[in-house]
């Protein structure tokens, strides 16, 4: 999923991205958890145009969450690639009941948490790539960079039985940057970046 800001491609589009965001409880706790996981293991792609369990039908109808079987959401989450984070270490913001934000400054990711920087950099990569990407946003006078993802305690009351997963999506434009990790809006006409296998 990492984005650069210097992609003329990504600059003038919104797109939902081949990797995706898989949430669980988790432990004696229940600690509301976010996986995200690359490609192979996104589980709303995989199951798209499946008869049985499919993905579009799901996140279009009745709840918009996608309850994948279990067994490949253990797989998934237990892929060497997966990204676990614990949702309540996160500074979110945000009222709404489904969904909350993870927003910063450009110029000021030395600012962001242990975990928050971990969602970050599988956002916007690592090191070099990282370090480019943010200061083209700060060339551009873009001052805010936001991450969405489900509100901790929808999680806990919606994944408790099993996990359930959204489509991600990314925006660019003037004022901010976004990425979504709690799409189910899958009808409209944005992009998947990259090709379709055949």
């Amino acid at each position: 999923m990492v984005m650069e800001a210097n992609d003329p491609l990504l600059r003038t589009r919104w797109f939902y991205t081949a990797d995706g965001p898989l949430y669980s409880v988790e432990g004696k706790k229940k600690i509301p958890t976010l996986w995200l996981t690359r490609e192979p293991q996104n589980l709303v792609l995989r199951h798209l145009d499946d008869d049985r369990e499919n993905s579009y039908l799901q996140l279009t109808q009745g709840s918009g969450n996608f309850f994948p079987d279990v067994r490949d959401a253990k797989a998934a989450m237990k892929a060497n690639d997966t990204l676990r984070i614990n949702l309540t270490r996160l500074r979110l913001q945000g009222n709404e009941p489904e969904w909350r934000r993870l927003e910063f400054a450009p110029d000021a990711v030395d600012e962001l948490l242990r975990e928050e920087r971990m969602v970050v950099e599988r956002v916007y990569g690592r090191g070099e790539t990282f370090a480019r990407t943010m200061k083209t946003f700060q060339q551009e006078g873009i001052p805010s960079l936001r991450i969405y993802m489900l509100n901790p305690d929808y999680v806990r009351e919606n994944a408790v039985d099993r996990p359930l997963t959204r489509a991600a999506w990314c925006t660019f434009c003037a004022s901010s940057t976004s990425v979504f990790l709690d799409g189910n809006d899958v009808v409209r006409p944005y992009t998947l970046v990259g090709k379709r296998k055949k």
